[in-house]
Parts: structure tokens; C-alpha cells; sequence
């Protein structure tokens, strides 16, 4: 009777095994175990084809193959300690971490890991998910909340939170604005995709032309906005923003169409002034600016013509 139970026990848990191993490798969660040297011992079908690897070229290769080079000595030390018999900080906790795949490539991944006593001793394993996609949309929805959609500069709220953060720290900054005279009258000639064209033109110039300090946004509509940190000297100011000026007398080419002075002339003298930012005035930062820089360089709505 007893040798009956004993067998009927061990065909239950050979069983048990051969249903587990089958729905290790029906599921599309990637497992892979390791022994307590690190060596890996089992890997499921869907780990192979998240790696790039055969089952064969895994099986019995150190679990560093898929650990960017920089982590692996971390990672062995871990695994150590918890062979070892140390209860493993991430044991049961699921956590993102780059992996690297057979070409090399490196992608952001969730990894569970279990640590249990088998056979011939210590064993851990994880459960692991591609979370590329995850981190993409995270990735954009950041940008979104923080990028201006159009020309990829800083948008309003972004904007006024590096002003809002650099004045409570105490630092010195100018904020220049800048707003296309005649945009509307470029949109109504030459339709909105001409006056977008011409907004991400202007996103690209801006950048070449000023320091990599400076932060620029664009605030909505035809306006944009630059921050020059550290800069307190109206001389300097008066500088930078003639730089500006001088930067949109070229005319913008826009595929086929040459818009001639962006930002126009006035009738006669250029005028320049010296005011305070309203927009940010209304977030409590006004007072503590020193200076807002307002140019109007205009003489007439930009010309376009045809490229000869």
C-alpha cells in the first residue's frame, strides 16, 4: 500500500510538472530560471523569441547574456546574495530595467523575480515583459505635456515653469518675446499649412542662432518666447535682441515660396522697448523679472514671392 502511494505521488507530480512546463511555454510572458551560479536552467519559448535566441543558444549560458555590461556585476552580486540565503530586496516586486538582446540592442523591460529551493538547491526566476511600448507612450505623453506639438520647442506651460523655477532660486533671467507681425495675412494668402511651415521654420532658426543656454517656446499663435538666463545688463539685451532682428531679415524659404521679414519693419526708426511680461506677471512672477524685451522691427506684412 505504501509503495502504491508512493508512486501514485510521484506520477502526480511528474503530472504536475509536465502541466506546468506546458503552459510555461504556451503563455506569452517570458520566464527564464537560473541556478545558483546564474546559469540559466529553463527559458520558455517566449523568452527566446523576446531575446532573439534558440532555446539551445540559452540553455546553460550565464543569465548576464541578456544584462547590459554596466549592470552585470551588480546583478551577479545580487544573485549571490540571495543564493546565499539573503532574503533579495526585489523578491516578488516588479521593477524596469534595461535588458539587451542577441544583435546587442538594449529595450526597457518588467521583471518579477521569485527565488524558491529545487532539486539541486537554490533557484530564481523572473517574469518578464517588453514594456518598449509602454515607455514610447509615456515618452510622448511627456512631450506632449511639455513640447510644443508643432515646432518641438517648449510650450507655454513648460515655459513658464523653468522662469517660474529660476526666479525662486534666485537667478537673474531675461525673457525676450517675439510675435510674427503679418502671420495672419500669410495665413489668409497662403493657407495654414504655409503659416505652420513658416512657425517650424522659425523653431529651427531660433536654435542656431542663440547659445545652448537659452530656452525657447513657442506660447501659441504666432508668439514665441526666449529665456536668456544670467544675462542682467539692458546693453546686453538690447544686443542679443538685435541679433534677433537681424537673424529674420532673411527671408524663409518654404518649398516653394520665399517669405521675405517675418518680423516687419515699423514706418520709420526701428523702435525697440523694454516691459514687463504680462503673461507672467499673472503667475506672480512679474515683479521678481528683470527685463521683458518686446521687439517690433515692422514696416509693411511679409512679401512672399516664387522661387525663380
Amino acid at each position: 500500500m505504501l509503495n502504491m502511494e508512493l508512486h501514485m505521488d510521484a506520477s502526480e507530480e511528474l503530472e504536475v510538472e509536465d502541466i506546468t512546463r506546458q503552459f510555461a511555454e504556451a503563455t506569452n510572458l517570458s520566464l527564464i530560471s537560473v541556478d545558483s551560479h546564474g546559469d540559466i536552467e529553463f527559458v520558455n519559448r517566449s523568452a527566446c523569441l523576446l531575446f532573439g535566441y534558440t532555446k539551445e543558444e540559452m540553455l546553460g549560458r550565464p543569465i548576464t547574456i541578456i544584462v547590459p555590461e554596466r549592470m552585470r556585476s551588480a546583478h551577479m552580486a545580487g544573485l549571490a546574495r540571495a543564493a546565499s540565503g539573503e532574503t533579495p530586496n526585489l523578491g516578488g516586486k516588479s521593477v524596469e530595467v534595461p535588458a539587451v538582446k542577441k544583435d546587442g540592442s538594449e529595450f526597457p523591460i518588467e521583471l518579477t523575480l521569485s527565488v524558491w529551493k529545487g532539486r539541486s538547491g537554490f533557484c530564481a526566476g523572473a517574469i518578464i515583459k517588453d514594456i518598449s511600448e509602454r515607455r514610447e507612450r509615456d515618452n510622448r505623453l511627456m512631450r506632449l505635456a511639455s513640447q510644443d506639438t508643432l515646432t518641438g520647442l517648449h510650450n507655454r506651460h513648460q515655459f513658464l515653469d523653468e522662469v517660474g523655477g529660476r526666479l525662486s532660486s534666485g537667478e537673474c533671467v531675461t525673457v525676450i518675446l517675439i510675435d510674427l507681425d503679418g502671420f495672419k495675412e500669410v495665413n489668409g494668402t497662403h493657407g495654414h499649412a504655409t503659416g505652420d511651415a513658416l512657425l517650424q521654420a522659425v523653431g529651427v532658426r531660433l536654435p542656431y542662432l542663440l547659445g545652448s543656454d537659452a530656452i525657447l517656446s513657442r506660447l501659441g499663435g504666432d508668439e514665441f518666447a526666449i529665456l536668456l538666463p544670467g544675462i542682467g545688463d539692458p546693453l546686453k539685451l538690447h544686443e542679443e535682441a538685435g541679433r534677433i532682428l537681424d537673424a529674420f531679415r532673411k527671408p524663409f524659404q518654404l518649398g516653394g515660396l520665399v517669405l521675405d521679414r517675418p518680423v516687419p519693419r515699423t514706418r520709420g526708426r526701428r523702435a525697440r522697448r523694454v516691459r514687463r511680461l504680462r503673461t507672467l506677471s499673472s503667475q506672480g512672477y512679474g515683479r521678481r523679472m528683470l527685463a521683458a524685451f518686446r521687439s517690433f522691427d515692422a514696416e509693411r506684412s511679409p512679401s512672399p514671392s516664387r522661387n525663380a
